[in-house]
């Protein structure tokens, strides 16, 4: 089973070799591409703390997941695409 954040990577990266064979685009969509894989590699160590919190935290059965959900993260009744 794979994170979210390595799912994202693995899609990315396949967009990539797509878009490669397209020698017709624009090399700022490739290298769009290649910042947003940058990115998330970065973030998969904090992804990893985030998963050893919540299954360090977990052990709490008078929690509920949803609730450690939104104070953690601090989303409770928020949508994480500012844009919507």
């Amino acid at each position: 089973m794979k994170t979210a954040m390595q799912e994202l990577i693995d899609s990315l990266n396949a967009e990539l070799l797509i878009k490669n064979k397209n020698p017709q685009l624009n090399e700022w969509y490739r290298m769009a591409i290649k910042s947003y894989i940058l990115i998330a590699n970065s973030l998969l160590e904090k992804e990893k703390e985030q998963i050893i919190n919540a299954f360090e935290n977990g052990w709490n059965w008078n929690f509920s997941a949803e609730k450690y959900y939104n104070e953690t993260y601090n989303n409770e009744n928020t949508n994480s695409d500012s844009r919507l």
